[in-house]
């Protein structure tokens, strides 16, 4: 045993452990030379968050935001997060339908996710007798009056040409706060005729 043992010693290939050396030195300068080009970015990287942070205490300190629309949601520690789905959602065609969507509207509809089978069924249902649009009749032959009030302050607050489905608060000709105060005025009104 001890011959083996000496044998194996003195058979020690020195040009294997030459190119295991040089291949250790190449990989570990091209990690270093990777590592070194991407911290380019972290200059930009920290700049762009430092910018965020600024535009978002603006708009929390003009009342345009509120502390919890910024907040990440808690989450248990004990929760196993499934990244596998997570990548095959980004990188699914699905995603793509929501690149023109904004993020009040993602919230949007988080918070309604789960009426979202019954819209479908309402718009599957639409989608399906759509052709006998001649068929409806009309009970009423009156327009509301409630409904030609609300028409009318829609007048004064939104642009005109801009189709209903289209609006949003940024089309609105006097701003946030008249925003502000018209919802106040209509929950106020709202709390009125509830208690009538």
């Amino acid at each position: 045993m001890i011959n083996v043992a000496g044998s194996r010693a003195n058979n020690f290939n020195e040009p294997a452990i030459t190119t295991d050396a040089k291949n250790c030195m190449e990989r570990a300068a091209a990690d270093l030379e990777k590592q070194l080009a991407t911290s380019d970015t972290y200059d930009d990287i920290i700049m762009d968050l430092v910018r965020f942070d600024t535009i978002e205490q603006e708009l929390l300190q003009a009342g345009l935001l509120n502390q919890t629309d910024t907040q990440l949601p808690g989450i248990d520690p004990a929760t196993v997060i499934d990244f596998d789905r997570i990548d095959q959602l980004a990188s699914g065609t699905a995603i793509q339908g929501l690149k023109n969507v904004s993020l009040p509207e993602c919230l949007f509809l988080l918070k309604h996710k789960d009426e979202i089978p019954a819209f479908l069924t309402a718009c599957e249902q639409i989608h399906l007798h759509k052709g006998n649009l001649s068929e409806v009749s009309i009970k009423t032959t009156q327009i509301p009056t409630s409904f030609v009030e609300l028409l009318s302050t829609c007048l004064k607050l939104f642009k005109p040409a801009i189709a209903i489905e289209r609006l949003t608060a940024g089309d609105m000709l006097l701003g946030a706060n008249l925003k502000k105060d018209h919802q106040q005025n209509t929950i106020g009104q709202g709390a009125g005729n509830a208690c009538q």
